[in-house]
């Protein structure tokens, strides 16, 4: 025992800072995940014009994918289809009605087993979760 006080007692001050210090710790941490979250979602940063474009860049991927879809489900071999990778080899275009213009190209096995690459332009329109073909035209 030096000076009057016991090794063996805790420090009480040095609990209660490091309590404090652990609070304000884990809020931290639940705040920044919230603000990523709602950034992630879309919730945070609605007004700002450079994410708009995004929305627009996804549908269109999305119309791109769809009508490689239903181009394929058309072909005499789907299986042998080969699509170009790069959107820059699509032409994509949305009606203010919401109707897509999709075309581009694909190589594919024909009835007479060679492979060809063939044009083909497709309309449809997303209802929901589902995409309506409107009509598809695939050049022979």
């Amino acid at each position: 025992m030096m000076d009057g006080v016991a090794k063996d007692q805790p420090n009480h001050e040095t609990d209660k800072i490091t309590i404090i210090l652990i609070i304000f710790g884990i809020a931290f941490i639940v705040v920044s995940l919230t603000i990523v979250a709602l950034q992630k979602v879309g919730a945070i940063g609605q007004s700002n014009p450079e994410s708009a474009p995004t929305n627009f860049e996804d549908e269109k991927a999305m119309a791109i994918t769809m009508a490689q879809n239903f181009v394929k489900e058309r072909l005499k071999s789907p299986s042998s289809a080969s699509f170009p990778w790069g959107s820059d080899e699509y032409r994509a275009t949305r009606a203010s009605d919401g109707t897509w213009s999709v075309s581009g190209w694909v190589e594919a096995v024909n009835r007479f087993n060679a492979k060809l690459r063939v044009r083909w332009s497709v309309e449809m329109k997303r209802e929901g979760t589902y995409w309506k073909l409107f009509s598809i035209n695939i050049q022979d």
